[in-house]
């Protein structure tokens, strides 16, 4: 060995790592740890120098990385690196989290430390861009048994294995013309799958860190033979029924019949003699893509999915990166977002004779690979199944979930080989009770009454309550029912009857929720119109719903086209005053009691029609908030957006007092004055007012006790950040008041 250091290329799979590393430095990914249960203190010298021979005798051990930019990523293999061994007076539970977080400096070598822990713990930490699984265990068994020697007083005589960089060169110098040739067009049309049940966002976020998680069930014997005993009965291994279960799972989650998941393979083998000897990372990691025709009994799909695993067998040292080049992917491709790992043995059974005993037997790999979920499985006598994640990525209640179902479709895959795949189970019936659980929602409400019978118990109930903050006015029950009570007769004697709609043009403020109101006690059903809507779109709502009242005032109409058959009453000195003899109308509950107008994004907007059913159904006693005397909601959102339905009647039917935003516009330091200054303690907001809010003045949302956003797809950082601001209060991700109304 002479005193130059050695360099050459590093293999794609290494470059891939290295730069992730270089990117999230003390992230954790791709660091694996192995922990061992020593049988007392080591002893110091014989440990040692152990390690000490091992780092000379192999070259993974002392290379390092180097970002070179005419030859990009480089290894560079010290000619003499010390160990890296540590003693710490530590517990093996806490010292791992901390012991990921300690960043590996890829340009200094080694890439492994070795830590001896107070309760005769040894941890060996290493990047994975230098040892595979194999690797592993070969390097342990080495140091195992040279430190067995060495106590006994005896030599060691370690095997001879070839240098990893035998293994690069002929990687390098192969010709890839016939790979690219397989893989180009392999991933085209793939179809982007919905993404992983209890998925919190599409990447992590830029500075959160990584918190690895895994869990892992064993089969039973019996099920375990029955698994060996179906794979081959079918002429499959073991490893192609797992990846067919988990196919079969990831379609059924992702709403797709053609699946791809990324897979591991070794590439010792067909490489350069006695390869399965040296140790360092030959393995590589690429597409397989799966499809699943629903008609085919399980033994096809086996049959199919064997096949397509041994078509990659040929082609399997394409880099990842090239293969989803060609295809037009990001590495980040949402396609990908599964790693399927097909191991013999666990690494405590793959540990030869030799060594402290416990430390063989207690062996355990720490894994965080890239990818938000890897599904593993080792083919030991009683079969394992297990799964890592991301708990930043991926809730860990719904991981642990995919695993259950996961054990449950590799046993009935391996039960029902004629079964049709359409009619598998995939591990649903076990849910069953849950699901029952999430539909219980029924909640007694009274179903026999109108909007405006529950709005007359309120008044009944607490007559001085206040039901709307309107600025420095504050609008009691009784005098709101009063108010409504008039507009309501001058309504019917301008011949509102059941269910004729009635549309009301005015902004946020006391005369909108008591034209609303008056409308409902009328016995009609209202439109809501939002002030800003261009004059024409109006015309065409109005003229489309068949109004022939529009509840407005002469400031907000200023400006509308000839409205035809339509007569636009001033909301507060309405033309005409007669009043019918005789009682309210009877309203019945399924009586329409609103008409609201979608979006139109998808083209014309759309009617929907709500009842007073509907209505008082939907805040009545509901399970993700609390409503009722002393609370306060703030009523920002226009009353075209259903949002609106929640907020008025989530007030004026529970007890509670409607906190009114002024007329738009509103601006952020406006509306965070008014959250504050209401007293508000029950907000929904959509997911942008949301984010923008947040952005502004995230400590406005701290004391809203009972905070809900919805209408979009809420951003994980602006919630992390709320609920960091909320010292423990929840956030409500809410969807839908117009669906469940």
């Amino acid at each position: 060995m002479n005193g130059s250091p050695q360099r050459y290329p590093a293999l794609a799979v290494q470059r891939g790592m290295v730069l992730q590393t270089l990117r999230q430095p003390d992230a954790g990914i791709d660091v694996q740890q192995v922990t061992l249960a020593w049988d007392g203190p080591p002893d110091r010298d014989a440990f040692a120098a152990a390690w000490q021979a091992a780092t000379g005798r192999h070259a993974v051990l002392r290379t390092a990385f180097e970002v070179d930019g005419e030859h990009g990523v480089v290894q560079v293999v010290h000619p003499a690196v010390p160990p890296d061994l540590r003693w710490r007076d530590a517990t093996v539970d806490g010292f791992l989290p901390t012991d990921r977080r300690e960043p590996f400096d890829v340009g200094r070598a080694p890439l492994l430390r070795v830590t001896v822990l107070g309760d005769h713990h040894v941890v060996v930490t290493f990047h994975h861009a230098i040892l595979d699984g194999r690797s592993t265990r070969m390097l342990l068994d080495e140091v195992f048994a040279d430190y067995a020697a060495r106590r006994a007083g005896r030599p060691p005589h370690p095997p001879h294995r070839p240098p990893f960089v035998d293994f690069v060169r002929w990687w390098e110098a192969r010709d890839p013309a016939a790979d690219d040739a397989f893989w180009k067009g392999y991933l085209a049309d793939a179809p982007i799958p919905r993404a992983l049940p209890g998925r919190l966002d599409t990447a992590t976020a830029a500075g959160a860190r990584s918190v690895p998680a895994a869990h892992e069930i064993i089969l039973t014997r019996p099920d375990s033979d029955r698994v060996r005993a179906a794979a081959a009965h079918a002429d499959v291994s073991v490893g192609v029924l797992v990846h067919a279960a988990w196919a079969l799972l990831r379609g059924a989650y992702g709403g797709v019949d053609d699946v791809t998941v990324a897979v591991t393979r070794s590439c010792r083998y067909g490489s350069v003699p006695d390869a399965g000897q040296i140790l360092g990372l030959l393995l590589t990691t690429v597409p397989l893509r799966i499809r699943l025709d629903r008609r085919w009994p399980v033994r096809r799909l086996l049959a199919d999915v064997a096949d397509r695993i041994r078509q990659l067998r040929a082609h399997q040292l394409t880099p990842l990166h090239h293969i989803l080049g060609q295809a037009g992917l990001i590495p980040d491709t949402p396609l990908l977002d599964s790693l399927v790992v097909f191991e013999r043995q666990t690494l405590a059974t793959a540990l030869a004779e030799g060594g402290p005993e416990p430390a063989r037997r207690s062996a355990r790999v720490h894994r965080l690979p890239g990818w938000p979920l890897t599904v593993h499985a080792f083919d030991e006598p009683e079969l394992r199944l297990g799964v890592t994640w991301d708990a930043a990525r991926l809730l860990d209640a719904s991981a642990r979930r995919i695993l259950a179902q996961l054990h449950r479709t590799v046993c009935e895959i391996a039960e029902q080989p004629d079964a049709a795949l359409a009619d598998l189970d995939l591990g649903a019936a076990a849910e069953a009770p849950l699901r029952a659980a999430w539909n219980a929602t029924r909640r007694p409400y009274p179903r026999q009454a109108s909007i405006p019978d529950v709005f007359a118990a309120r008044v009944a109930d607490d007559p001085d309550a206040p039901a709307l903050v309107v600025g420095d006015r504050t609008v009691g029950y009784a005098e709101l029912d009063r108010a409504a009570d008039r507009l309501a007769g001058t309504l019917r004697g301008h011949g509102v009857t059941g269910e004729n709609p009635v549309a009301v043009l005015l902004p946020r403020g006391e005369p909108l929720i008591r034209a609303l109101l008056g409308v409902l006690k009328a016995g009609g059903a209202y439109l809501p119109v939002d002030p800003t809507t261009p004059p024409a779109r109006i015309a065409g709502l109005l003229a489309a719903s068949g109004t022939r009242l529009l509840l407005t005032t002469p400031a907000t109409a200023a400006g509308l086209p000839d409205l035809g058959p339509v007569r636009v009453l001033d909301v507060d000195t309405p033309a005409g005053d007669p009043v019918p003899a005789g009682p309210p109308p009877r309203i019945h509950p399924l009586q329409l009691a609103c008409v609201l107008h979608t979006s139109g994004s998808t083209g014309a907007p759309k009617r929907v029609g709500i009842t007073h059913r509907g209505v008082v159904r939907l805040v009545t006693g509901p399970d993700f908030a609390t409503l009722g005397p002393g609370e306060r909601l703030l009523q920002f959102a226009p009353t075209a957006f259903d949002a609106s339905t929640w907020e008025i009647w989530g007030a004026l039917l529970t007890g509670a007092a409607a906190v009114v935003a002024p007329p738009d516009p509103v601006d952020l330091t406006g509306l965070t004055a008014l959250i504050r200054d209401g007293g508000v303690t029950v907000a929904f907001l959509t997911a942008g007012l949301f984010r923008q809010l947040a952005g502004t003045d995230v400590t406005a949302l701290a004391g809203v006790r009972q905070l809900l956003t919805g209408g979009d797809v809420a951003d994980p950082g602006t919630v992390r950040a709320v609920l960091a601001a909320r010292g423990g209060l929840p956030l409500v991700n809410a969807y839908g008041p117009t669906e469940n109304a």
